[in-house]
């Protein structure tokens, strides 16, 4: 189970608003939970078949007091009431399962569920690739931003640094490259610190790829030098409902 702080997590739309909706409110607040867990890939414990968990479906709730906390009753509670509001298909607690149809009844799973709260949604059609399509639009836009900066449009970002050659010693590369840092902290480094709580692994190597395609071109301005910095990046296809790996350059001149 991933700690609070730590959760890196694939979601559908059900299971993110409904973690986003309850921890919003003050009864069910972060520092009540020892942990939140949404994406596993792993089976039903003592079955074949995979939890709803592997698709992001469902979450595991897990009171910071242990087994017995008082909070995680009332909040399979508040689930069970809001079941329509958070298209819940079933909550599991304490030895006890509960659906729509039939409401609570004994739970004969191998995990007694004593020390969490499980909920799973109901499937909604194919939503479970929503925050990959989300956060991979907002890396690849940030890809395209930093290639108009370091190869298409250079002199429109460094256009203050320009003027004589650059020669050893000069400040005039070392200033440069820190305003690309600075250029790429002030656009993007933000928009990624939100969204690390539900990127895929995929966005994760991306952001790091990035980051390290960045550094790269910075040392070559710092330098003085010309090159190019070639990396790849997994770009999500929507139409196939999957990642695929392009090729991209940062082809810096010196100016």
């Amino acid at each position: 189970m991933i700690h609070l702080k730590h959760l890196i997590t694939e979601q559908t739309a059900a299971a993110k608003y409904c973690k986003q909706d309850v921890l919003s409110k003050s009864q069910f607040s972060a520092d009540k939970w020892k942990a939140i867990g949404v994406w596993s890939k792993r089976n039903i414990a003592g079955t074949n078949t995979l939890s709803q968990h592997a698709f992001g479906n469902a979450i595991d709730w897990h009171g910071k007091a242990g087994p017995g906390d008082p909070v995680m009753q009332e909040l399979a509670d508040y689930l069970v009431t809001n079941a329509s509001k958070y298209n819940i298909a079933n909550v599991i607690y304490d030895r006890k399962i509960w659906n729509p149809s039939r409401g609570w009844n004994t739970y004969h799973g191998r995990s007694p569920h004593t020390d969490h709260v499980h909920v799973d949604f109901k499937r909604t059609g194919n939503v479970k690739n929503i925050s990959k399509q989300q956060n991979n639009e907002i890396v690849q836009r940030a890809v395209w931003d930093m290639y108009n900066i370091t190869t298409k449009f250079p002199e429109k970002y460094f256009k203050r640094f320009k003027g004589s050659a650059w020669i050893p010693g000069d400040d005039k590369p070392k200033e440069a490259a820190q305003h690309l840092i600075a250029l790429y902290r002030l656009n993007w480094m933000d928009k990624f610190d939100k969204i690390i709580s539900n990127a895929s692994p995929e966005e994760l190597k991306n952001i790091e790829t990035l980051n390290k395609a960045v550094n790269a071109v910075s040392k070559l301005i710092q330098n003085g030098d010309s090159g190019k910095v070639s990396f790849k990046i997994k770009k999500w296809d929507s139409k196939q409902q999957q990642y695929k790996t392009i090729g991209q350059v940062f082809d810096w001149q010196f100016m």
